[in-house]
């Protein structure tokens, strides 16, 4: 698959619906393998913190945007393309396993 550009962290964040994935967002952003990456999603969180979400929809709307904001010229490019929002990029995850638990 030639589609991963560093997507596949803001698809688990995505489908994530769990206490603390603020947290484990943060660590991320702060090793990200791509200097310039790392340091853009630094400063740009030091000026816009996370906010409380009242329900993971919320969290996900945020994280879209954020996505749709900082995401690089592949992801942007994807989105277009394929006329992809919020919901039909979740639709794209619907009924698969993620776990090998999952039933």
């Amino acid at each position: 698959m030639s589609e991963y550009y560093g997507g596949l962290f803001w698809d688990v964040l995505l489908l994530a619906d769990y206490k603390g994935w603020d947290e484990f967002y943060l660590s991320m952003c702060s090793v990200l393998p791509c200097e310039s990456c790392k340091r853009g999603s630094m400063d740009w969180l030091e000026h816009n913190k996370i906010p409380e979400f009242l329900s993971n929809d919320d969290k996900n709307c945020w994280l879209w945007e954020h996505r749709k904001q900082l995401g690089g010229g592949n992801w942007k490019q994807k989105i277009k393309d394929n006329g992809y929002t919020l919901e039909s990029w979740l639709g794209l995850f619907e009924g698969k396993k993620f776990s090998y638990n999952d039933k």
